[in-house]
């Protein structure tokens, strides 16, 4: 992937939001007096669906079904199946990257937390706020039978998660700016927005060059070509999630680069981030065996370092750092041995157990059930494939239900 632009952050692109999601979700509640824009993000999480009206305003309906005119005109999708494939063979290591990476590098940023801690219930709700995140992971990475249609196209579950989270950040924006307490929690300078172009595009960052470090970290080796195609799948991902055009598409160096630009400018210890991260250490360690609770702390100490780990009240992990090492060492050691699953051993068994409790834990209420039945095998979720199919099916069957016989007035809920 080449490209003639060196995209760099800066505080211009703090001011700067999503218009043509902002514009849709402004004109939707428009429509909708009796729906304030912290219910329509509850309708967003519930409905697993951005349409959420029954006859769509113009605007979201433009947003819904551009066709294939959606995607960006430099998209590779030589490039998109390579990402997948990338994704399938090391999706368990990716998602401890996201636990004890991705996440903690997120709560750094002063203004991201507050925002979260703003609009959510993450830190009393972490299980099904951090699974919704995987989830959206798997979505955009499932390209579909790469025979048939069009990677992330308009009619994959991929775009419409996509779509889905771009209008729910058009929502919180709405939120911010329309509700008093909102407005005076949130600390920045006034030319700012919340989710802004800048934070989107850390967030990306958090998903790709972080990821790729904690691999690293894990003592895998990476293909170029391989992170390459990963990246520009997220590039994609970037641009259907409303990241400006001409931020897209990066390559690994630029990346890099803005990465540590939008990091230094960002990075600073706030109460939120650590209230986020303490919401997010309980859950990692509910999921632990006993003797084993630290083990998360030892995996965020290596992949974000000691200094960035206790800014944010993660405790020194103790003899489980040596356990952490003792993996890494392995890893090399079998760097050549057939297969990845021996050299990403620590990263299989930690996310392989977060995973498993997503599965085995219904979402609830209105939402749709985990889907992690395509990574069933080659993931070893269960040595029983069938059972997580199975589990999926029943939940899914369960949710249709219980939308069938719901009233279609406006939810309660709020992020």
């Amino acid at each position: 992937m080449t490209t003639t632009r060196t995209p760099r952050g800066g505080p211009d692109l703090r001011a700067v939001g999503d218009a043509p999601a902002d514009a849709a979700v402004l004109e939707y509640l428009a429509t909708q007096p009796a729906l304030d824009p912290r219910h329509l993000v509850g309708r967003l999480i519930a409905t697993a669906d951005p349409c959420t009206a029954e006859t769509p305003t113009p605007q979201l309906t433009a947003l819904l079904g551009a066709g294939v005119d959606a995607l960006p005109p430099w998209r590779d999708q030589a490039l998109l199946t390579r990402g997948q494939r990338f994704f399938e063979a090391n999706g368990l290591p990716i998602a401890t990257a996201l636990f004890c990476a991705s996440l903690p590098t997120a709560y750094l940023s002063a203004d991201g937390a507050q925002v979260i801690a703003i609009t959510g219930d993450l830190v009393s709700n972490t299980h099904r706020r951090v699974a919704e995140t995987a989830q959206l992971l798997t979505a955009v990475m499932d390209l579909g039978d790469q025979d048939e249609g069009i990677p992330l196209a308009p009619d994959t579950p991929g775009f419409r998660a996509a779509i889905g989270v771009r209008l729910m950040h058009a929502s919180v924006r709405a939120f911010i700016a329309s509700d008093p307490q909102a407005s005076d929690r949130y600390q920045a300078p006034a030319t700012e927005v919340p989710i802004n172009q800048e934070d989107l595009t850390g967030t990306l960052l958090t998903f790709t060059t972080v990821v790729f470090r904690a691999l690293e970290r894990m003592g895998l080796d990476i293909d170029p070509l391989d992170a390459e195609a990963y990246l520009h799948t997220w590039c994609v991902v970037g641009h259907l999630l409303g990241i400006r055009p001409d931020l897209l598409p990066l390559d690994l160096a630029q990346a890099s680069e803005l990465d540590e630009a939008i990091r230094c400018r960002q990075t600073r210890t706030s109460d939120d981030g650590i209230a986020l991260m303490g919401a997010l250490r309980r859950e990692m360690q509910a999921n632990m065996p006993p003797g084993l609770r630290r083990f998360p702390d030892a995996l965020v100490h290596e992949f974000i370092g000691t200094d960035a780990a206790a800014s944010l009240g993660v405790p020194p992990p103790g003899w489980t750092r040596v356990l952490f090492l003792a993996g890494r060492a392995g890893a090399r050691l079998w760097s050549h041995a057939p297969g990845r699953s021996a050299r990403s051993f620590v990263g299989r068994a930690f996310a392989r157990r977060m995973i498993r409790s997503y599965i085995d834990r219904d979402r609830g209420g209105s939402r749709p059930p985990w889907d992690y039945a395509r990574y069933a095998t080659s993931w070893k979720l269960d040595p029983l494939r069938r059972r997580v199919q199975r589990q999926a099916r029943s939940q899914r069957t369960r949710w249709t239900d219980r939308r069938r016989s719901e009233p279609t007035g406006p939810t309660t809920e709020t992020r």
